[in-house]
């Protein structure tokens, strides 16, 4: 991190305020640093084998340059500058300004959303809908470097992933089934952020402050970001990878459902299809992870346990394309 410090401080404008580095995110896909002093983010390339490839950061950069002009969009931090010599930091990275606030996840609880009110939980449930709301907004023509994908070839690209990785027959078998009787459009093609869950929110008091990790952004059918949201919601039969979502306040499938159909005056039309969809795509992702590992390119632990789980959690995905 020294050698770090050290180049970014001769590199950016305001390099002398920069007084440490802090790793926010690493190992997974795109890697985060807090650059403490500069109130900046550096987003760079994960140091090993990723699993989301390829990591164009000049088009990551577009496109958040360009969301973060569309005054209907949802938050996003704003970017700065851009480094595509990679004789820099070894590769390709931009900065964006710190947005305040903290995410949350599974199995991890934070006090501050358990010790809240009620009322504030619901008010949180409403911004996130809103925010999944305003990514269908974004005009298409904002949308640089992401791919357009109808259902079916949303289908089909994560069965190619499945099976390029040796993933297990079960999510083999439901990304075919998939792809032969794919899930009903709602419409036109819209922006989709592709990663809309509740771990890619930042909060501060309450209020949502940024939309992050737009790595599987593309112009798609909404439905996959309402399918990402109730992947994550339980359904009164079967679990689900919740962080607090059992307490008090917070919504239940049916608010969220009819939130997005109130914002985007559409339809949740097929939706066990477009959650088994998402779900699936996750499987894929960890199927991926668990390849990597396996196979010597990432040393990742968490990884390891992805491979152990993925079995149990493509039993949970044949339940809910069911319900």
């Amino acid at each position: 991190m020294a050698l770090m410090t050290r180049t970014l401080q001769e590199w950016l404008p305001n390099g002398q305020d920069l007084t440490s580095i802090v790793a926010l995110s690493t190992g997974h896909s795109n890697e985060t640093y807090l650059l403490e002093g500069c109130g900046l983010v550096l987003r760079m390339p994960p140091s090993q084998v990723g699993l989301l490839p390829p990591y164009d950061m000049a088009a990551q950069y577009a496109l958040l340059d360009r969301v973060s002009r569309v005054a209907s969009g949802p938050q996003v931090p704003r970017v700065r500058a851009l480094c595509e010599d990679p004789s820099v930091l070894g590769d390709a990275f931009f900065v964006m300004d710190r947005a305040p606030g903290e995410s949350f996840d599974h199995p991890d609880v934070p006090a501050w959303l358990t010790d809240a009110e009620p009322s504030v939980r619901a008010e949180m449930c409403r911004q996130w809908m809103a925010a999944v709301v305003a990514v269908s907004t974004i005009p298409v023509d904002d949308m640089v470097g992401v791919p357009v994908r109808l259902p079916q070839q949303e289908a089909q690209h994560w069965a190619t992933v499945a099976e390029q990785v040796g993933a297990p027959e079960g999510l083999r078998r439901l990304l075919d089934d998939l792809v032969r009787n794919p899930p009903a459009q709602s419409g036109e093609l819209t922006a989709v952020h592709g990663d809309s869950r509740h771990a890619n929110c930042l909060w501060s008091d309450g209020r949502l402050t940024a939309f992050v990790d737009w790595e599987l952004a593309q112009i798609g059918d909404p439905m996959l970001d309402l399918g990402n949201v109730l992947a994550y919601f339980p359904d009164g039969l079967t679990p689900a990878i919740t962080a607090g979502f059992d307490l008090p306040g917070w919504w239940d499938r049916q608010q969220v459902i009819e939130a997005w159909q109130q914002g985007t005056g559409r339809q949740a039309v097929d939706a066990a299809r477009w959650e088994g969809l998402a779900m699936s795509r996750l499987a894929a992702i960890m199927a991926v992870g668990a390849h990597l590992f396996d196979t010597g390119q990432a040393s990742d632990v968490r990884f390891r346990t992805w491979r152990d789980t993925l079995p149990l959690y493509v039993q949970l995905i044949e339940v809910r394309m069911v319900l």
